[in-house]
Parts: C-alpha cells; structure tokens; sequence
C-alpha cells in the first residue's frame, strides 16, 4: 500500500504575495499540528491495478476538520504510473526489518479554497499535479507488516494565476486497507485513475505535518524548497 503525502518544508519562508487580484499569496504554510493554520487531511488509494503498489492506484486527499473533508484543500486522482522502486531492505532471516519503496504518481489535480490563509475569498485556486513522488517504509516483525508510513512531496501549477506550488506530507500514515475490514465513513471516496468513483477496493489513512510553499514561477528555474531553503 502506497501512503499518501507529505509536504515538506523547512523553517520560515516569507515571500511579498502576488500582486494579481486573486492569485493565491506568495509564502510557506504548515498544518496546524505543526504550528500553521492549514488543516491536516485523510486519504484514501484505490487499488484499481487489483492490489497496493499496482500501477493505476489512485489517490484521493483531502483537509479534514475532524467534521467535513474538503473543505480548505483537495488532491484528486494522481495514479501510480510505474512500478515502485526497492529502495533499501533491511529485512532479516526473522522477517523483521524495513523496506523502503519509492513510488512515481501521474497526473491529478488540486484545489485551494479561497478562504484559506493563502487567499483573499475572491477565488479559489485549481491547479494541476506535475509531480508526485511518494516514499513509503513497509515496518515487518516477524513477518508481518506492523506499519506503512510515507513522504511525499507534490509539485503543481495553478491554472489561472502565476506561480507554482509545492506540497509535502511527512509520516502519512496508512491505517487500513479493505483486505482487512470495510472501508469506513470519513475517509475520501475511492476514485480510478479516470478519477471517477466505484473502485471499491483500496486503502486509506492520515495526513499530518503538512508544509506547503507557494512561489513565483521562473522561467528555466527548477528549485525546490530544498534549494530555496539554502538561500534563508
């Protein structure tokens, strides 16, 4: 099972918002678990390739103010496109140990709502995913899975607006998986990698420790916030 996000920035990065009525404010953001005002989220993945880490699994996250999903910020619908990657293995003789797997997403899209701390409730923000990269470690102890935790970063662009947007989840962590039990209330619907809903087979869990960073695009200018964050 492939776990969803994590938006990963460091420190305080302040950048003077845009000056186009509407466009979303240049600047970091954090969930609020991490001291910032964006809400944390829930995810669900869809196993539409017919089980975790198959290509076509789709993902589907969304915020969650312990009541109503969706309500400050969506992801919809970046699909697994290759097979992951073994990134390391240190699983023993007893079945205990880890192995890490890195996995690129295509496609999706994403959505800001226009009342968030990046908005002036004029409009809200659709974009598109450009990247999605998630790196999950599978815990075993004595063969058996015990835990799946994930990074992951995503990268987009708004439709309508300048500027570029970059998301990270640290320890998204999966909770459960319809293998075992029946998808429960209060989790972001199963979608397929068309992003329509009626996959009922899948997995789903949290999404904590959000840092997002919403930037100026720079024609030819491919840094990151780990690049940005070396300049402060």
């Amino acid at each position: 099972m492939r776990s969803l996000f994590t938006l990963f920035l460091v420190g305080f990065l302040l950048i003077p918002p845009s000056a186009e009525a509407g466009a979303p404010a240049f600047g970091t953001y954090r969930s609020n678990d991490i001291g910032g005002s964006m809400l944390t989220g829930r995810f669900s993945e869809s196993f539409v390739g017919g089980g975790p880490g198959q290509v076509g699994n789709t993902i589907h996250a969304q915020s969650y103010d312990t009541i109503n999903l969706g309500t400050q910020w969506r992801v919809e619908c970046p699909s697994i496109g290759a097979s992951p990657t073994e990134v390391s293995n240190t699983v023993d003789g007893t079945g205990t140990g880890e192995i890490v797997y890195n996995t690129a997403y295509t496609g999706g899209t994403f959505w800001l709502a226009r009342n968030g701390p990046w908005g002036d409730n004029t409009v809200d923000y659709i974009g598109t995913v450009t990247s999605f990269v998630n790196v999950a470690t599978y815990q075993f102890v004595g063969g058996t899975l015990v835990s799946i935790v994930s990074n992951v970063t995503l990268n987009g662009t708004f439709d309508d607006h300048p500027g570029i947007m970059e998301f990270v989840i640290s320890n998204s962590a999966t909770i459960g998986s319809t293998d075992t039990q029946s998808f429960p209330a209060g989790f972001p619907e199963f979608r397929d990698d068309a992003c329509v809903s009626g996959p009922t087979e899948g997995a789903w869990g949290t999404v904590p420790s959000i840092t997002m960073l919403i930037q100026e695009a720079v024609d030819g200018d491919t840094s990151s916030f780990s690049a940005l964050k070396a300049r402060f």
